[in-house]
């Protein structure tokens, strides 16, 4: 947990152009919200932690993969988040605007927690 957020806060010094002449720093918006996420689900049991980057676009994103699932999810700073997920069975999840409150489906943090 302590890695993770490291890592978030780290994101704060970065400047618009940091990957290049278009790419946009993350927000302080979006990394408090991927702090906020991060303290929800990251304190579960058995989650591994994910890693997290910034995108030029300036989104904050996690990413999973283990042998149950592959977990995508990007923080905008707008108050929600998107995600993408597929299940070691290949049932996909996906999701877009979904509230920062909202709770991840069962099924993807259920999948999270065999990592």
């Amino acid at each position: 947990m302590h890695r993770a957020l490291s890592t978030l806060a780290s994101f704060k010094q970065l400047t618009d152009g940091w990957a290049g002449y278009e790419s946009r720093k993350p927000d302080e918006r979006s990394i408090c919200e991927a702090e906020e996420f991060a303290l929800r689900i990251l304190t579960a049991p058995s989650i591994i932690e994910p890693i997290i980057s910034p995108a030029t676009d300036g989104e904050v994103s996690f990413f999973w993969e283990t042998s149950h699932i592959t977990l995508d999810l990007g923080f905008y700073g707008d108050g929600s988040f998107s995600f993408y997920a597929k299940t070691e069975d290949g049932e996909e999840f996906f999701g877009d605007n979904y509230s920062i409150d909202a709770e991840l489906p069962l099924k993807v943090f259920q999948h999270l927690q065999k990592a």
